[in-house]
């Protein structure tokens, strides 16, 4: 923890303090799960958090030192962005205002018929008031701040007895589903992911996922209720007690591979779609 902590505040001086490298146009949030000191599935002494942490740091390094992105993290081991953290307290009434306008006009355009069946978004976004100031905030926090894609960074679980690993394993990629604004572009991006993670990583099976590749209304961090204007992607990279993640040096290895995927995959759809312009 000391040594993620002190990896957190470099990076957070690195990305905040320095101007972002000349040329770059596509910015970047890459926001570990959950929040700085609490939440997330835990194995013995290795918690998601962490993990998503230590991931996302080298993602966005891998990113700046690309010279083509501003990348932004949203947290380090303890505290939130000092933008985001300065935003949640000075906006907490916009925010919540901004949840309850949207999620009022989602349903009723679902109740009317407008919007698809099925996932209606209900299912992950009944959160407390400060999560939803956490989780909303960010997202309108982006709205606000030329964010072009939003990268959540994660890991899974499995049923199983707390003190023994479960028999899942591999990465699941979830995009925002059908019934919002930002799912055709990030359709592409999630794609370009998949296809670059899936060559360094099993892929979660499920009958549920189509291709590794699961689109979603109810998840806050993709947009729930049309609350993100930005591309947005979910990856759980793997499961929490999966052997490779549980010594410094086996994940040190790991999330460096998974790294340089995650960007050669976010590289290959901004070069097709730069193509395109």
């Amino acid at each position: 923890m000391k040594r993620l902590a002190i990896i957190g505040l470099a990076t957070f001086i690195l990305l905040f303090y320095f101007p972002a490298a000349a040329g770059a146009t596509t910015r970047i949030l890459v926001i570990p799960g959950h929040e700085p000191t609490s939440g997330g599935a835990s194995f013995r002494d290795t918690h998601e958090r962490d993990l998503a942490l230590e991931l996302s740091i080298l993602i966005a390094d891998e990113l700046i030192h690309d010279g083509k992105f501003d990348a932004i993290i949203s947290r380090d081991a303890s505290l939130w962005l000092p933008e985001l953290a300065d935003h949640f307290v000075a906006r907490k009434e916009d925010i919540l205002s901004f949840k309850r306008r949207h999620q009022f006009w989602e349903r009723f355009l679902y109740i009317i018929g407008l919007r698809p069946k099925g996932d209606r978004g209900d299912a992950h976004t009944e959160v407390s008031d400060e999560t939803a100031i956490h989780l909303y905030g960010t997202n309108l926090w982006a709205n606000e701040n030329d964010i072009d894609l939003v990268l959540s960074v994660h890991f899974n679980d499995d049923f199983r007895k707390a003190d023994q690993p479960g028999r899942s394993r591999g990465f699941t990629v979830f995009i925002p589903g059908d019934g919002l604004h930002n799912a055709s572009t990030s359709l592409a991006i999630g794609r370009s992911l998949y296809a670059e993670l899936k060559k360094v990583i099993p892929v979660t099976i499920s009958d549920k996922v189509r291709e590794g590749i699961f689109p979603s209304n109810s998840l806050i961090a993709l947009g729930a209720y049309n609350t993100l204007d930005a591309s947005s992607v979910l990856v759980e990279y793997g499961f929490v007690y999966e052997p490779q993640f549980q010594s410094e040096r086996s994940r040190a290895y790991a999330f460096e591979v998974m790294a340089k995927a995650t960007v050669a995959g976010i590289l290959e759809h901004y070069s097709k779609y730069n193509e395109k312009r």
